[in-house]
């Protein structure tokens, strides 16, 4: 299969290309590709980096798509197991797109920003548009298009943010939290909502039971 980058989205292809152009990086997609799945454990253990730095590295790599994981069980616990997507890549550049849009460390701190708002403000609905960005934000369309794109492609950046607004709000003191009570104290779509659930559950601090998180790891 083949991996296709529009030229639309040049902000997807910026973080292919700054992925690529890293040799840690690089170092992982090799072992992956040569020795099949692996976890960040592994990984850290053949590459012989700490663990902190191959999962700054592992979070770049999924967030551009170039890694996928899935959760294993390995003795009795759920983890993630890291794979290439895929070997073959055709990338399409608009150089007037590309030369104009944010560079990524701007495009993460506007997105962060969004969320933020949207949260203090009418909610953070579950489909996100360039339309409300530009008005939330009042950034130009192309810079929308842009921060739109990172958000959709890398939810897990969405997730890590609302896990940040929980564990700063009442309900961290929870020991049970229902969904829907997240949902609305927090100010999000239920849709959201559920992803936080999994976001916190797989921090090994709460397990999800029907509709309800429940705390299972006290504070120290």
């Amino acid at each position: 299969m083949v991996v296709r980058v529009s030229h639309k989205n040049p902000f997807e292809a910026r973080k292919v290309i700054e992925a690529l152009a890293s040799k840690p990086k690089l170092e992982i997609i090799k072992l992956l590709i040569e020795e099949g799945p692996m976890t960040a454990s592994e990984i850290s253990s053949r590459l012989n980096i700490s663990l902190s730095t191959i999962m700054d590295h592992l979070n770049h790599l999924t967030s551009s798509n170039i890694l996928t994981w899935k959760l294993e069980k390995r003795r009795g616990k759920f983890i993630k197991v890291y794979r290439v997507r895929d070997l073959i890549w055709d990338i399409k550049i608009d150089l007037r797109l590309y030369s104009t849009i944010p560079d990524s460390k701007m495009v993460i701190e506007l997105a962060r920003e969004y969320i933020k708002r949207k949260v203090e403000g009418e909610g953070l609905p579950i489909k996100i548009t360039a339309k409300d960005i530009m008005k939330t934000l009042n950034l130009n369309l192309n810079q929308s298009l842009t921060v739109l794109n990172y958000l959709t492609s890398c939810e897990d950046e969405i997730t890590e943010i609302l896990a940040e607004l929980f564990n700063n709000s009442s309900l961290r003191d929870e020991k049970e939290v229902l969904i829907k009570d997240l949902a609305e104290k927090l100010n999000i779509h239920i849709y959201w909502a559920y992803r936080l659930a999994g976001k916190l559950t797989d921090s090994g601090e709460y397990i999800f039971k029907e509709d309800r998180l429940i705390r299972v790891k006290e504070e120290s």
